[in-house]
């Protein structure tokens, strides 16, 4: 006796594929594949502008602090002289300062800058230029000194000035 089997792939008949067939895999993989690249280059995106607006923070803090520092500096002189584009001399009484640019450090002394200088701005900042240009009195307009400098935080810089009267 012979057995005939009615369908030899061995499916029953009329009942659904389950599973996905190559090509609807490859479909998926093709579409999730362009949403995780997406992902990634949004995530990249936002990481690398909190990093630049970390610099420029970092780089406003700095130049604030050096404003400061010069503001300071400058309450209370009775001279100011300016003997190159990097150096600053104040006389004050009793307390002559020292403002100099020195590899790309703004450094100030005390005395006549003989002394050990302090190096004014954090590690992490490079001052990238540094002019003093003194303006002497004119009439009823005292004698100033005007500041410029550029400060520089990884890849981002930003240039800074501040002048400062001399009160009589």
């Amino acid at each position: 006796m012979r057995m005939h089997l009615p369908n030899s792939k061995f499916q029953i008949p009329n009942s659904p594929q389950k599973g996905f067939t190559l090509i609807e895999i490859l479909i998926y993989l093709g579409i999730f594949s362009f949403v995780i690249g997406g992902l990634l280059y949004v995530i990249y995106g936002m990481i690398q502008g909190s990093s630049k607006l970390q610099s420029g923070v970092v780089i406003e803090e700095e130049a604030a602090f050096l404003l400061r520092k010069f503001d300071w500096a400058m309450v209370g002189a009775s001279d100011i002289t300016v003997p190159s584009t990097g150096r600053l001399e104040i006389a004050k009484a009793g307390d002559d300062l020292v403002f100099t640019f020195d590899s790309g450090n703004l450094m100030l002394a005390r005395g006549s800058g003989s002394g050990s200088a302090v190096r004014l701005q954090s590690a992490s900042v490079k001052v990238t230029s540094l002019i003093f240009v003194k303006t002497d009195a004119a009439g009823s307009k005292p004698a100033a000194v005007t500041l410029t400098f550029t400060l520089e935080n990884l890849s981002k810089s930003k240039t800074f000035a501040a002048t400062k009267y001399l009160r009589q």
